[in-house]
C-alpha cells in the first residue's frame, strides 16, 4: 500500500506540472480509460480489465513524458 501511495503522489505532483494545452482531451481520454477499466471488472473480465489498464498507463505515460520534455 505504501508503494501505490507513493505512486499517486508522485503522479499528482507531477500532474500540475503538465501543460495545459490539450488538457480536456486528455481528461476525456483518461474518464474514458478508467470506465472501460471499471466495466471489465464489473464484467469480470480480468484480461479485459489488465488489457484496458495497460492501455491507460500508456497512455499515462505518454502525457507524463511529454510533460517532462516540455521544459
Amino acid at each position: 500500500m505504501d508503494g501505490f501511495q507513493d505512486s499517486i503522489s508522485l503522479i499528482f505532483h507531477f500532474h500540475y506540472r503538465w501543460s495545459n494545452k490539450n488538457q480536456v482531451e486528455r481528461i476525456i481520454l483518461a474518464i474514458r480509460e478508467h470506465l472501460e477499466i471499471i466495466d471489465a471488472i464489473l464484467d469480470r473480465d480480468q484480461v479485459g480489465a489488465l488489457q484496458a489498464l495497460e492501455r491507460h498507463l500508456g497512455t499515462a505515460n505518454q502525457t507524463f513524458v511529454a510533460s517532462i520534455q516540455r521544459d
